[in-house]
């Protein structure tokens, strides 16, 4: 019954958060829609079809702009991350540390819920990885994407190195983000006992470790930006 609960607000939810990005667009299509049958009413098939045209290629125009900025598919596939605002302008996401992070945000909610002294700062904690999972992600394309366009040499071999440190960054950040979830997954379900509560204190100091991490890794060079005839 709880897990059948737990997947209609999860549909709820992704419905909820794809009307919310593309509500301007479904208003659009509605009234043109409504001012095309108003037309027909009328005995002006003409307007009415020419209205009709007109609307939809709008609303197809920008629901194509929102599958290109990842927009819609942020909303579908992890509409916890888009509650809170996180942004990722391109469908070319890392997707699976998003869903971990996600998945991350659920469980936390349910369990913060039972356990509230125990995650003060988890969201907030785990936004800081998603945020840092999609910033690694784009710089790891644009090292790839400015490689490929140089001569062999340093610049493109640091270029090279940079884009697979920063895949292992990903890959990092998607297991704690991966453990933590599960994690928050069986504290959500625990009894409260001792044992519990000290499960619980270990997890909250995972995702402060995880925050901490993500700050360090901010200052490190993956994201510099590459002056050219640098060395790796």
């Amino acid at each position: 019954m709880s897990t059948n609960g737990s997947s209609s607000m999860s549909t709820f939810l992704r419905l909820r958060r794809l009307a919310r990005r593309a509500g301007t667009e479904i208003v659009v299509a509605l009234f043109a829609l409504a001012a095309a049958f108003q037309l027909v009413a009328l005995r002006e098939p003409v307007l009415a079809l020419g209205t009709l045209a007109a609307g939809a290629l709008t609303s197809v125009a920008a629901i194509t702009f929102l599958l290109r900025r990842g927009e819609l598919q942020l909303a579908w596939r992890c509409p916890h991350l888009d509650r809170l605002g996180v942004s990722i302008e391109s469908a070319d996401a890392p997707w699976s540390a998003l869903l971990q992070a996600d998945g991350a945000v659920a469980a936390l909610d349910e369990a913060s819920s039972r356990f509230p002294a125990f995650f003060p700062d988890g969201r907030r904690d785990l936004l800081r990885g998603a945020h840092r999972a999609v910033d690694v992600h784009r710089a790891r394309a644009r090292a790839l994407s400015e490689a490929c366009r140089l001569p062999d040499g340093f610049p493109r071999r640091s270029l090279q190195l940079r884009a697979a440190k920063a895949g292992q960054e990903l890959q990092s950040l998607e297991r704690s983000l991966g453990e933590i979830r599960s994690r928050l997954v069986e504290s959500a379900s625990a009894p409260r006992c001792p044992e519990g509560e000290a499960a619980l204190t270990s997890l909250a100091e995972r995702t402060a470790a995880l925050a901490e991490a993500v700050t360090e890794l901010s200052s490190a060079d993956i994201l510099r930006p590459l002056p050219v005839g640098e060395r790796a």
